[in-house]
């Protein structure tokens, strides 16, 4: 669970690499991976939806799902016409801080056309730049 109270400094996002849940992966067949090609940060309401289109267009079909997103980042906000000053506001959203090269999602299916053109269409949902890769 998330700690509501507590607030958070923004950080560096560094760009750097992070392929560690391919490697895992690399040996076995039937595969698929979507893997950011720059760094960036996603928000919760981004992450539901490109979730929810996933779950959505493989529930009748056999496949396995990983994702390796959550929001656990949190984004505050001083509400309109405030003064500066008066310390930090109060938190308004959380975000996920994405690496280059880090897997957003892993799925093992055996129709290979069905899901490329399921990753194709998450990939409008994501604000960075993203690879499908299959083994």
């Amino acid at each position: 669970m998330r700690n509501l109270s507590k607030k958070k400094q923004k950080g560096k996002l560094n760009n750097c690499t992070n392929s560690v849940l391919i490697s895992t992966f690399k040996k076995k067949k039937h595969y698929y991976f979507l893997k950011s090609s720059e760094f960036g940060k996603i928000s919760i309401n981004q992450i539901k939806a490109f979730k929810k289109l996933i779950v959505k267009k493989f529930k009748k079909k056999l496949a396995l799902i990983y994702f390796n997103l959550n929001a656990n980042i949190p984004v505050t906000k001083k509400p309109t016409e405030v003064r500066m000053g008066k310390g930090k506001g109060s938190i308004n959203s959380f975000v996920q801080k994405v690496k280059t090269g880090t897997s957003l999602c892993v799925i093992k299916s055996h129709s290979h056309y069905y899901t490329m053109s399921v990753l194709k269409q998450s990939q409008k949902y994501l604000p960075i730049n993203t690879k499908i890769y299959f083994f």
